[in-house]
């Protein structure tokens, strides 16, 4: 019944919110997992990048004095960019190569050996935000992509999943304004958007308070984990659909 199935949702949106909430990532790729059983793909990406964009928006409020805004900006700026460019042009690779290329990219970046030069590249985080945000129109998640920037650069837990945060706000914002111009109604689904973004803006602070728990090692490494299962799942994914 339709009283199950929004549970279902609710209780989903809390869950993978606090995911997001310790780990900074997860959560979205998670969230969009399930959504996909009850929607189909025109109104799951309006309706994911909606509530992706409130968890963001939460998630870093709680966690504002964690922002690093020397990352922020440039991020912000280079978005804006990708995403008049995305919105404007129809991308040459088809999807599969695109995510077999993307996929293999982030484990690289992943588990290379520490490169110092990666954090003194100047401008990185601008192109970082053009990329992302133009391949946020055609990709579904793009959180792996920017998690494995991060481990090349001297930031603590906290920072990491504030900054991360910060940046996806504006790559969902930039999502939601093209949605809205090509006339996506989100008013046919208020109900069970409002309850989800009710449940992830819970989730958000609720993974704030077990954020601090975690030693910066051992965040390091799930986080790292984390990042491997999400490119790994997007290969493999991608693989059976050419083999399988």
């Amino acid at each position: 019944s339709e009283v199950i199935e929004i549970s279902i949702l609710v209780l989903s949106a809390l869950g993978t919110s606090i995911l997001s909430g310790i780990m900074g990532m997860g959560g979205g790729i998670l969230l969009l997992t399930i959504m996909m059983q009850f929607f189909p793909p025109a109104i799951l990406i309006p309706l994911h990048g909606s509530i992706q964009w409130s968890s963001n928006i939460s998630r870093a409020y709680f966690n504002r004095k964690d922002i690093l805004w020397k990352m922020t900006l440039p991020f912000i700026l280079g978005a804006a960019v990708g995403a008049v460019a995305g919105s404007q042009f129809v991308i040459a690779l088809d999807e599969v190569t695109l995510k077999l290329m993307l996929g293999t990219f982030i484990l690289v970046l992943t588990w290379m050996p520490k490169a110092d030069f990666l954090s003194k590249v100047k401008g990185k985080f601008y192109v970082l935000g053009g990329v992302v945000s133009f391949l946020s129109f055609f990709v579904g998640a793009t959180g792996p992509l920017i998690a494995p920037f991060f481990l090349h650069e001297k930031m603590q837990k906290k920072q990491i999943v504030a900054t991360k945060a910060s940046f996806q706000i504006f790559v969902h914002t930039f999502k939601m304004i093209t949605f809205f111009a090509l006339g996506f109604s989100f008013k046919e689904h208020w109900l069970v958007m409002s309850l989800m973004i009710g449940a992830v803006i819970l989730g958000s602070y609720v993974g704030k308070q077990y954020i601090g728990k975690l030693k910066d090692k051992t965040f390091k490494w799930i986080f790292k984990g984390l990042i491997t299962v999400l490119a790994g799942r997007m290969l493999i994914t991608t693989l059976l659909k050419i083999y399988g």
